[in-house]
């Protein structure tokens, strides 16, 4: 727990009190402090490192000995310890050396400043981190120029990136161009699809409504046919009861014929002579006629050339005929 040693190391003539030693550095105290709770002596340094310690660790700050929670308000200054430490007889550092020096604690920091064992060692120790600092510079020297033809290569890589760089910016700026009038373009055909589909709304509103007038149209075409096919369908069945009707009356025609067949056929010989004289008279009266002839040359026309036609005969047998019958009626 504690990084740096707190209390004074020297070497002393004689036995250190264990009262006097710090029980964390194990050295003499240097700046001793007393925690009035418990009584325990600490270095300044050593209780500054164990509440330091406590703090970055979020633990709550306690006596390192027998654990007891430490109230920092009451922890004071041993004046006490400081002087008896301070009272201790010490050599100095350079003993091994050859320095001869001992005495009071306290007055060993005034000797260490005037020893000239201390400063022949310091000169030495100067030359030879002097040597070591020449060695080192010629090193970082070394690595200096390395460093230098290194930064060479680097401006002349770096160079050459920069006009990389600069030729991928002008690439940039054209795709960007590029993008922009694509973006143009795209917003052109955006407003192309939306005016396209406006029209094709508009025309799908139009081919609905046709579509609608049409329907209805064949709607009513579809009623007029249906109409029609009920009017055929009436007439069809008229015309099937007049078929009926018309047989009906055949068959009682024919029925009424072959009953009165003896009857008929007596009138039939009364007359032919006088349908075959009405035949006769047409055909002259048309011959005559054609060929711009006076009425009078009817008889004899007929009779030229219709030997079987007796004019005498059939006025006196059909006379209510002949009186009823003329050419200007048959004209």
């Amino acid at each position: 727990m504690v990084e740096t040693v707190g209390g004074y190391d020297y070497n002393y003539t004689t036995e250190v009190p264990e009262d006097l030693i710090c029980s964390l550095c194990h050295f003499p105290f240097k700046n001793p402090v007393h925690v009035e709770k418990c009584g325990h002596i600490y270095c300044k340094e050593c209780f500054q490192q164990t509440k330091n310690h406590a703090a970055e660790n979020a633990l709550d700050f306690c006596c390192p000995l027998d654990r007891q929670k430490i109230d920092v308000t009451r922890v004071f200054k041993d004046k006490i310890h400081e002087r008896k430490v301070l009272s201790l007889k010490v050599e100095c550092r350079n003993h091994a050396d050859g320095c001869t020096w001992t005495g009071e604690l306290r007055d060993a920091i005034d000797h260490e400043k005037k020893c000239d064992k201390i400063k022949k060692k310091v000169y030495k120790s100067f030359e030879i981190e002097l040597k070591k600092i020449s060695i080192h510079m010629k090193e970082l020297n070394t690595k200096l120029k390395c460093l230098e033809q290194g930064l060479e290569d680097k401006e002349k890589q770096l160079d050459n990136q920069n006009k990389q760089m600069e030729k991928q910016m002008r690439q940039i700026e054209t795709y960007d161009r590029q993008l922009k009038d694509q973006h143009k373009q795209m917003v052109n055909q955006r407003k192309q699809v939306k005016d396209y589909s406006k029209r094709i709304a508009d025309q799908n509103k139009l081919m609905d409504e046709n579509e609608k007038k049409q329907m209805e149209k064949q709607k009513k075409e579809v009623g007029y046919y249906s109409k029609q096919k009920e009017d055929q369908k009436q007439i069809e069945n008229s015309s099937n009861m007049i078929t009926m009707i018309v047989v009906v009356i055949l068959i009682f025609l024919f029925g009424w014929i072959y009953v009165n067949r003896i009857e008929i056929l007596d009138l039939k010989k009364q007359v032919d002579p006088q349908f075959a004289s009405l035949s006769t008279t047409f055909k002259a009266a048309s011959f005559s006629t054609a060929f711009k002839l006076p009425p009078l040359s009817t008889s004899i026309i007929a009779s030229v050339f219709y030997p079987e036609f007796t004019p005498l005969s059939t006025a006196n047998q059909f006379t209510p005929l002949s009186t009823s019958f003329s050419m200007e009626s048959i004209w």
